[in-house]
Formats: structure tokens, C-alpha cells, sequence
């Protein structure tokens, strides 16, 4: 279903009006020389706005659609919105929502209440695992703590037979498999047994490597080490190959622990968040694991190196961080996942890291703001291609991610110009005009100048 969204004339888009409520809606709010206060509260009223929206038409469901009021639970119906928005309620201030989803939390988290069958480890970890430790680090409240070890405890069987695990968690029976994306070379399954016996599979590095962080902080906070023990053979494991100077390749072999020689060789999908935690578990062991800290700085290294490209885009110099195809091209496309990394970097430096990261992060922040500032709608594409002649998506949707915006809000924290709130501020607009409908926000087909329809979704990360 196309729906269309208010514009300001001098986008050059002409919308017409349609969709189950837009009509309803007789202007999108612009928000123009507010104060900081005014921005905060302007803010704090999208995220309520979502939430409410959210609690009317999907609760305790992993995701909203906004447009057909519906929702789905790809991660089995643990609520993933819900639990992945517990800290952010808090922080805000948002007590009496936070007490909804508490409750929620306490009465109706269930881990076998789906049929179907698997979810990702990796989605897992992240959103659900993370999300109920960070809230008890924050409240002191064991009833997350609980949950917490809970579900970690079904996990620990993906461990069982490789320190790198498969990726398709069965919570019901606390099993693993490979998961739909993986590709396995051999595969024999006993008839009528359901038993299946895989070889040669290959996993995402970053699935694979962003599972530490959550895990040795469930051990530390309940005391229970198998968790941490559990991970730490899989970080080691990790940190015994790299494929390049440094970097990793987008797939590696389970059994045998190396990468596949046909893997990308980039920041982006598949990769992006090894990196970032190989800092944040060197953070989080206060600062004695040093094996990652020397891991860090080498990928650091490696990525200055072999994976920036200097373009001219419009007469304007624009350092872009490409990625290498198969391990050889270099191309001038950039992820929006792989805008995570000035923010990483920025966090490194504040921790003591070289100063020449900052310089390196406050240049790939102007790349990744590019990707907004260019388009159309003011939104940024999956992914683009930089040229001499301006950005051209490759992947045209936008699926509301976060990492310019955390990138731009620590780039703030750690240097205090005031050009990264801006730079923030105008993203935030773009959302509100663009993807905000009357039901919550929604993922986006076309950041260009083609039709704006809905993809009727949006991910719990977005709150």
C-alpha cells in the first residue's frame, strides 16, 4: 500500500494523499529555532508518541506495523519492542509506561509461548539479553536479572559442540541450528528423528562476534561465570585469525574457525559490530583484557589503510569508508551500518585511544551525514554509492537505524561542537516529516524522489 506523507513545497516531491489516516493530518510539525529544552521535549514526545501507538496496537509483541495496525514477532513474541525500550523509559522519566512494561515483564514474558520454531542467537543476544541485563545495571531490579538468565540459559546450548556457535536458537527446546542464512556444505538428517548433522557452515563474524558483551555482563552481575566462561572461548577463538592486516572477512567456517576467502571485506553487514566490541569489551573489563584492545587497534589501523577512498563529490572532498569486494575492489559504497564506527572510534579516543581516531571519526561522520543531506526526503538509503556527480542509492530503503545518530551524539559528548546537534537535529526532523504516520513510525521504500511508500514496520532498535 503507497501512502503519502506532508512535505515542505521545497522538497520538489509532490505527495498525494492517502493511507488509512494521513488524510487526518493536516500538517507535519517543523520545528525551527528551538532551544535545546524545546528540542529535548520535542524529543521526548516522538518517543512517547511511538510508545503509546505501540501499546494500543502491539503490545507485548516484538514489532509494530503502523500502517495495518498489526504487528509480528519475528523473535517469538518476546516483546522485543518492549523489552528493548525499558532503559529508554526509564531515562526519560516515562514511570508509569516503565510500570506497564515491568508488569508485562513480570507476568507475561514467556519463552515457549510461540510455535514457531527459531530466532536468532545474534537478534537474541542483542535486544533481549542486552536489554534486560542493561535494565537491572540500571534499576537494580532482579526481576531483569532473572530474565535475563533465563534466557541466556536456553543459549548456552548453541555453544555445545564448536566455540562458535550456530545461529537459529530454538527456545522451546533450547537447541541450535543453522539459521536460514547460513550455508552449510553438508547437511544429513535422520527420517522421521528430526536429528541433523551439519559440516562446513559459515556464520557472520559479527554474529558471531557480538555475543561477549552481553553475556560476561549476566555472569558478573548474577554471579553465575558459565556464561562468560562460555563466550570467552569463542572471542579467543576469533582473535587467533584475522584476514587482513588486522581486519576479518564477512564469513568464517564454523568447525574450523577460518574465513571463508571469498568474504567482503568491509565495516558494513555481516562485520560492523565485531569491531565496535572488540573496544567495549576492552572497556567493560576495565580496561585489563588487553587482547582486545590490541585487536582494536590494529582493525583500526587496518580500516585507515585499505578501506578509505578519498571522492570528490560535487567539487567537495568526501572521505568515504568503502569496503573491498571478495577481498580485492575497493569501492567507494557505503552501509549505513558502517556508520557506527565514528561514534566507536569517538568512545575509544575518550578512553585513552589515539587522537588520530578522532580525526578519522569526525571524517567519516561527514560521509555518513552525507547519506541524509542529499536525499530527497532528508532520509538515508541502506546503502549508497558515492560518485563525482553526488550519492546514488544502491539499496533504497531506510529502515530508521540509529548509528549516524549515536555517532553524531558522541562525537558531541567527546568534542562539544555544536554542529554534530545540528547535524542530529535535522535527521530527527526528517523522521518526523517523512516516516512519522499516525500510528508510530515506519521503514521507507525510496529515500529518493520516487514514490514514498510504507514498508508497514519498524524495528524495536528505533526507540
Amino acid at each position: 500500500t503507497v501512502w503519502s506523507v506532508m512535505l515542505f513545497k521545497s522538497s520538489g516531491i509532490n505527495a498525494e494523499y492517502g493511507g488509512p489516516c494521513m488524510k487526518e493530518l493536516k500538517c507535519k510539525r517543523f520545528y525551527q529555532n528551538c532551544s535545546n529544552t524545546e528540542r529535548q521535549r520535542y524529543v521526548k514526545e516522538a518517543f512517547t508518541f511511538a510508545w503509546k501507538n505501540y501499546h494500543e496496537f502491539a503490545w507485548g509483541h516484538d514489532h509494530l506495523k503502523p500502517e495495518t495496525r498489526t504487528y509480528d514477532d519475528e523473535l517469538l513474541g518476546l516483546g522485543a519492542t518492549l523489552v528493548d525500550s525499558l532503559t529508554a523509559l526509564r531515562l526519560m522519566g516515562l514511570e508509569e509506561f516503565y510500570s506497564l512494561s515491568r508488569e508485562w515483564v513480570k507476568t507475561s514474558f514467556v519463552l515457549v509461548k510461540s510455535t514457531k520454531g527459531s530466532a536468532s542467537l545474534f537478534e537474541v543476544c542483542i535486544r533481549i539479553i542486552g536489554a534486560l541485563t542493561s535494565t537491572y545495571h540500571l534499576t537494580g531490579d532482579t526481576l531483569f536479572l532473572e530474565k535475563a538468565e533465563e534466557v541466556a540459559g536456553k543459549a548456552l546450548s548453541c555453544f555445545e559442540d564448536n566455540a562458535i556457535p550456530h545461529m537459529a536458537l530454538n527456545l522451546r527446546h533450547g537447541t541450535c541450528a543453522p539459521s536460514v542464512g547460513q550455508k552449510c556444505l553438508y547437511e544429513q538428517c535422520e527420517k522421521n528423528k528430526g536429528e541433523c548433522t551439519y559440516k562446513f557452515c559459515q556464520s557472520e563474524t559479527a554474529e558471531v562476534g557480538t555475543l561477549g558483551l552481553e553475556f560476561r555482563a549476566l555472569s558478573y552481575a548474577s554471579g553465575d561465570m558459565r556464561y562468560a566462561t562460555t563466550v570467552n572461548k569463542t572471542g579467543d577463538k576469533l582473535l587467533e585469525y584475522t584476514a587482513w592486516d588486522g581486519l576479518v572477512g564477512r564469513y568464517l567456517y564454523v568447525e574450523e574457525m577460518v574465513f571463508v576467502q571469498s568474504s567482503d571485506v568491509a565495516t558494513g553487514p555481516g562485520i560492523d559490530s565485531y569491531y565496535e566490541y572488540l573496544l567495549k569489551q576492552w572497556i567493560h573489563s576495565n580496561f585489563q583484557a588487553d587482547r582486545y584492545k590490541v585487536a582494536y587497534m590494529r582493525a583500526v589501523e587496518g580500516i585507515k589503510s585499505h578501506l578509505m577512498v578519498n571522492v570528490r563529490v560535487r567539487k567537495r572532498r568526501m572521505p568515504v569508508l568503502g569496503q573491498r569486494n571478495n577481498n580485492v575492489t575497493l569501492t567507494t559504497e557505503l552501509h549505513h551500518l558502517s556508520c557506527f564506527l565514528p561514534g566507536t572510534l569517538a568512545l575509544g579516543v575518550y578512553y585513552g585511544m589515539p587522537k588520530f581516531h578522532l580525526d578519522l571519526a569526525e571524517e567519516i561522520v561527514e560521509a555518513c551525514y552525507y547519506l541524509y543531506e542529499s536525499q530527497p526526503t532528508g532520509l538515508a538509503a541502506e546503502m549508497s554509492r558515492f560518485k563525482s556527480d553526488g550519492v546514488k542509492p544502491v539499496l533504497l530503503e531506510n529502515y530508521l537505524r540509529p548509528e549516524t545518530i549515536e555517532s553524531l551524539f558522541i562525537l558531541w559528548r567527546v568534542t562539544k561542537k555544536q554542529k554534530y546537534r545540528e547535524m542530529g537535529w535535522n535527521i530527527f526532523q526528517a523522521f518526523e516529516r517523512i516516516s512519522r504516520t499516525c500510528s508510530g513510525y515506519s521503514n521507507i521504500r525510496d529515500v529518493g524522489d520516487g514514490p514514498l511508500c510504507s514498508l508497514d514496520k519498524w524495528m524495536s532498535f528505533f526507540l
